[in-house]
């Protein structure tokens, strides 16, 4: 494990300076090395020997750096991998870990490919071919631009396994959150962090009162850090609020700073959750809007339900529906939920959803505060949101968009003898991706274009 944080340590160092300092010097270094052979080769002027060696000195250590930062990277993930798998756990089966490898593998092609070129024109210009030279500087130009240009607003590449991480994409399917907290940070979560869920779990059941559930206490820490990350309450209203579900007030202060989940690690993936799954906090942001100034209302609902979804999305990228659903009656009862999605993938679907019976006290007023520390759990706005979270259940539909245009998605809630209970309608615009833009002016921009595209692939591939 010394081994593993050594090495960790060099990977971000490495990773910072290819950040801040390798990949543009890079560029710019090609740039200027393919200048001054141009110089050379088309107007026969004569420049030092010393100024190529040094820049391309600096080109190949660069390069190298670059090259370093995927294998060391791989290097890093088994390592970790193996220590995991000695401990017990399963690894081998963790969902997600094929993207993240995958991720990994894109970034050692793409660095060995710059690496070899640099490399062989620094061999090819000792042996005095200019016009190789200046065909490969070329090459290299056209593929790091590539990369510039497919990355706006789409980063593809990652500098060591901090971002690597932090970029993974959860791989999904429409689903039912039955937990909504554990089931949506089970999915969001890197498949890493996600082998520390269950631990995390044991780990608040050990501590929390025995009136509350681990369910509760877990709804109820995401809540507080996202209203006090939102600015909605203080963070000393945070602990104090913890205090009263817990056994010991010394256990707030390891909640607040476990090394996997803490109040900073929960914001984190909040901040990466609103950029994956933006629908899932709109409607969190909606649920305790309506309680705070609808209660009334919300309390003579037989069956709430709030529909949100992404209304702009690149053409193959995931649009997220997301269905929130509680049942405030005293009883269990059952619903089912239907989507059309014109011009997404899957384009249809049914869902059978049971609903819990409600198993605790509405207040009695009309309006409650956001947070009293005196008030019972459900008398402000903060102890009812997070025992009507435990209670509810959610409809993830991540559709695939694969036709560009404006299109229509339909969700809708039927009881069990088809009676319509509820619906909504998205108009969602889907517009082609830079990548998928620079795809097509690429296949129509003559046999030049076809060509570097071809030996682009045979690099990368």
């Amino acid at each position: 494990m010394a081994m593993g944080s050594h090495l960790r340590k060099i990977l971000d160092v490495i990773a910072d300076y290819n950040r801040l300092v390798g990949f543009n010097s890079i560029f710019l270094i090609t740039i200027g090395i393919s200048c001054m052979i141009a110089c050379v080769a088309l107007f026969g002027i004569e420049l030092p020997l010393g100024a190529f060696i040094a820049l391309w000195s600096i080109l190949i250590i660069n390069a190298l750096l670059l090259f370093l930062d995927p294998l060391l990277m791989d290097r890093y993930l088994k390592d970790l991998m193996a220590v995991r798998r000695k401990a017990g756990l399963p690894v081998d089966s963790l969902k997600g870990m094929k993207a993240i490898e995958d991720m990994v593998k894109y970034e050692f092609k793409y660095a060995l490919a710059i690496f070899i070129m640099a490399l062989v024109s620094f061999l090819m210009f000792l042996a005095g071919i200019k016009w190789l030279i200046l065909f490969l500087h070329l090459s290299m130009i056209v593929m790091l631009s590539l990369l510039a240009f497919t990355s706006v607003g789409q980063r593809k590449y990652y500098y060591g396994p901090s971002e690597v991480i932090r970029a993974y994409e959860p791989e999904i399917t429409p689903m039912v959150l039955n937990s909504i907290v554990y089931d949506f940070l089970d999915y969001a979560l890197d498949p890493l962090t996600r082998l520390k869920l269950d631990e995390y779990k044991r780990f608040l059941d050990e501590r929390r009162k025995l009136d509350f559930s681990v369910g509760d206490i877990l709804s109820k820490t995401f809540l507080l850090v996202y209203l006090n990350e939102q600015g909605a309450i203080r963070i000393e209203d945070v602990r104090s609020e913890l205090g009263e579900v817990l056994k010991k007030p010394t256990y707030v202060g390891d909640v607040e700073l476990h090394p996997d989940l803490g109040f900073e690690r929960l914001k984190m993936l909040m901040e990466r959750g609103r950029r994956l799954v933006k629908p899932f906090f709109i409607l969190l942001d909606r649920l305790f809007i309506d309680i705070y100034d609808n209660l009334r209302e919300f309390k003579n609902r037989e069956l709430y339900a709030d529909f949100e979804s992404d209304r702009n999305v690149n053409l193959g990228s995931t649009c997220h529906v997301l269905v929130l659903l509680y049942n405030n009656l005293p009883y269990d009862r059952k619903v089912r939920v239907s989507f059309r999605a014109e011009g997404f993938e899957p384009a249809s679907g049914t869902f059978l959803v049971e609903l819990p019976k409600r198993d605790f006290d509405l207040p009695e007023e009309d309006r409650i505060p956001i947070y009293d520390k005196a008030a019972p759990d459900t008398g402000d706005v903060v102890g009812l949101v997070s025992r009507v979270l435990d209670n509810t259940r959610a409809i993830w539909l991540p559709l695939v968009a694969s036709d560009a245009g404006t299109k229509n998605v339909v969700v809708v809630v039927e009881d069990e003898d088809g009676k319509m209970l509820c619906g909504e309608s998205f108009r969602v615009n889907v517009r082609r991706s830079i990548t998928s833009v620079l795809r097509t002016s690429l296949g129509y921009a003559g046999p030049g274009a076809g060509v570097i595209t071809y030996l682009l692939q045979l690099l990368l591939s």
